[in-house]
């Protein structure tokens, strides 16, 4: 497991959780788009599927809620639960904000939709490998496919 730990001298000003989901038999990564909304940051721009970690919230429970606010599966429309998760990195950027990231990897392209942003995005590996992440996630997801 690869943990890349950094951090500021100052306090985290927010803290988030996140998962970047693995497709193996693809060897495609699931993300998000978000939104083009003015006023929103990173507007248009592919994000990990997460959010922030609430008062008393474990970053872990706060991945797997953000997972089931915001995926459903496409015929039940019951919230995605998607089974086992892993703690991969944490690190606190500029401002600081604290990000903890996990990452589950699936065994096959689940069937579901999201409410949040504009769509699900599937990316293989050489299209991650290029892609500009919101809120500076490239490393991490660059981190993620050395590693895998």
């Amino acid at each position: 497991m690869t943990t890349n730990e950094v951090r500021s001298e100052r306090a985290p000003i927010s803290r988030g959780a996140g998962i970047i989901f693995h497709i193996l038999p693809t060897d495609q990564l699931m993300f998000f788009l978000r939104d083009d909304k003015p006023g929103l940051s990173c507007r248009n721009m592919i994000d990990i599927i997460g959010g922030h970690i609430e008062d008393g919230e474990t970053p872990e429970a706060a991945a797997l809620r953000e997972v089931g606010e915001e995926l459903f599966e496409r015929t039940t429309h019951a919230p995605f639960n998607p089974g086992k998760i892993r703690h991969f990195s944490t690190f606190v950027d500029e401002r600081p904000g604290e990000h903890n990231i996990y990452v589950c990897e699936l065994n096959s392209v689940p069937d579901i939709y999201t409410i949040e942003g504009q769509g699900l995005v599937f990316l293989s590996r050489e299209q991650a490998m290029t892609t500009e992440f919101a809120f500076g996630y490239n490393d991490v997801v660059r981190q993620y496919l050395a590693a895998h």
